[in-house]
């Protein structure tokens, strides 16, 4: 399913969220799609309005609190946004050039190594390191898959349609306030909860909400995409087959700041009914 920060240490750790999380697979949020039911319950993301008069001097104060916290929403709205193109850039790339991507994985093979227990991870960096669930073969396993890719993929089309939402939208106009709970925003009842929403959602406009899965990880956005193309899960590859989805033709992308170093991304395929 994705990256999951494990402990002190900033250790990045994808086989935690093979344990416990949706009978330990993808395939089980995919099947959720089918056999759905239709949902109305939109989140409230205004806040309401102070009735209080203010004095001049706190209404001075108010407005001077208020433009740095716009300066402030602002510049974390537009990180998120950045992060968002660059995934949508990256993961077209890989669905037009599997070579390249087959490149990357022999770079970051040179990164493998083993702990104490004879684990593989690898290490992104002097903080940061990922645990491997399958081992090295999985890198193996990943290049033989791309170098059977024959036909020539089509770009995703970026749909704001199909953006899942995160759990407990704080909101200041339309900006998110808060970091998102890493726990609540893949919790079983409520993904479960908005796929079914969304998906009915998405029928009034003539759209099949087609997959959906998740990435924890840094904001580098070349090795999230990476790591779900290699998809060390045990969701039978289902990340990776998203991502190379030959009759996919829509992308939903949101991202959540769960830290300073850490951000869930949700990402939702879908097709023209």
């Amino acid at each position: 399913m994705g990256c999951h920060f494990c402990d002190k240490k900033n250790e990045l750790n994808i086989d935690q969220l093979n344990e416990n999380r949706l009978n330990n697979n993808n395939e089980s949020l995919n099947n959720i799609l089918f056999n759905i039911n239709t949902q109305n319950n939109e989140n409230k993301i205004l806040k309401k309005a102070s009735n209080n008069i203010k004095t001049k001097d706190n209404y001075e104060k108010s407005n001077s609190f208020n433009s740095t916290n716009n300066t402030l929403f602002n510049t974390q709205k537009n990180c998120l946004e950045n992060l968002k193109i660059l995934m949508l850039n990256e993961i077209n790339f890989s669905r037009k050039n599997p070579t390249k991507i087959i490149e990357r994985i022999d770079k970051y093979k040179a990164n493998i190594h083993k702990n104490s227990k004879n684990e593989y991870y690898i290490k992104v960096d002097t903080y940061n390191k990922i645990k491997l669930f399958k081992g090295i073969e999985i890198f193996e396993n990943c290049k033989n898959y791309l170098n059977n890719i024959k036909d020539i993929l089509s770009p995703f089309e970026l749909k704001n349609d199909l953006t899942f939402p995160f759990p407990n939208y704080k909101d200041f106009n339309n900006i998110l306030i808060n970091n998102i709970s890493f726990e609540e925003a893949i919790n079983e009842k409520y993904l479960t909860d908005t796929l079914k929403k969304l998906k009915n959602e998405l029928v009034l406009k003539n759209i099949d909400l087609v997959n959906f899965h998740y990435d924890i990880m840094n904001s580098n956005i070349e090795l999230s995409v990476l790591l779900q193309i290699i998809d060390d899960t045990n969701s039978q590859f289902q990340r990776r087959k998203n991502i190379f989805m030959k009759d996919g033709k829509y992308i939903g992308i949101n991202i959540g700041k769960i830290n300073e170093s850490l951000y869930c991304y949700f990402l939702v395929f879908g097709k023209d009914i």
